[in-house]
């Protein structure tokens, strides 16, 4: 499986800008192995997912906060690790 390039980058990105949460945006409704890139990417990715994005038609006349936890960051989101 090719690494997404923000993967790959994720360590040199956490020098500068810690990441405290990803959410995953599915563009493509036939993605046959949706569900092990999700697993790939929580096992790779230094932060929690937050949210899935489904598939969803026009997408930006939709409402999409209903499908991010912004709650969940509560649990990571400290000033120790901000400033780490």
């Amino acid at each position: 499986m090719h690494q997404p390039r923000a993967v790959d980058r994720a360590g040199d990105c956490q020098r500068w800008l810690p990441l405290i949460g990803w959410v995953a945006n599915r563009i493509n409704p036939g993605l046959s192995h949706y569900a092990e890139i999700i697993d790939v990417l929580s096992k790779k990715l230094p932060a929690p997912l937050i949210g899935e994005l489904p598939y969803l038609p026009r997408p930006e006349q939709r409402e999409l906060s209903q499908y991010v936890d912004l709650a969940m960051l509560s649990n990571v989101l400290t000033v120790d690790r901000i400033l780490a």
